[in-house]
């Protein structure tokens, strides 16, 4: 696991696939996120060493992102928190939906698919249900921010609100033409 500090609060723990983010706040650390299956004991071990862990954020159940959820939360002694749609994917209760990919995107999955370490997840994890946990993404794009953390490749680390303005421009744009079609 590489760890990158980003702000004097928040790091970057990078994995061979996925990554996932450690907020400080006062004494209180929050994981965001916990890697794939078999990342959680390295999660947790490194959030309890930076202050006490109430709480596992996940953004959302795929398997890069909530394979060591139920390792980091047992381990760092903290409850799980994810969306209340996420929640039953993560517990094992139910099948995550098949991903929706374009073209271009089906051999980036397939080689991420090939790196995961087998198992998807380490176990089903107890889990909170949250409804708002993350914010849609017009919310972000609406603040004066300089840094952004992405679930996937870098961060934005500088002028992260324009970054958001002009990708939601694009994304709004994208949308309009695929409804034309």
């Amino acid at each position: 696991m590489d760890v990158v500090e980003l702000l004097s609060r928040l790091r970057l723990l990078r994995f061979p696939v996925g990554q996932a983010y450690l907020w400080r706040d006062g004494d209180e650390v929050t994981p965001i996120d916990a890697g794939p299956a078999g990342c959680g004991a390295r999660i947790a071990a490194f959030a309890r060493a930076a202050g006490r862990v109430r709480r596992v954020v996940l953004t959302h159940f795929h398997e890069d992102h909530a394979g060591g959820a139920a390792e980091a939360g047992a381990l760092a002694g903290a409850e799980v928190v994810a969306h209340a749609l996420d929640a039953p994917v993560v517990r094992g209760e139910v099948p995550g939906p098949p991903p929706a990919l374009e073209e271009r995107e089906r051999p980036l999955h397939e080689d991420a698919l090939r790196r995961l370490p087998p198992g998807g997840f380490d176990r089903p994890a107890r889990v909170t249900e949250v409804v708002d946990a993350v914010a849609p993404f017009g919310r972000p794009a609406a603040l004066d921010t300089e840094v952004a953390c992405i679930g996937h490749g870098d961060p934005v680390t500088a002028w992260a609100g324009d970054v958001l303005r002009a990708a939601a421009r694009t994304y709004a744009a994208h949308r309009a033409v695929s409804a034309d079609r």
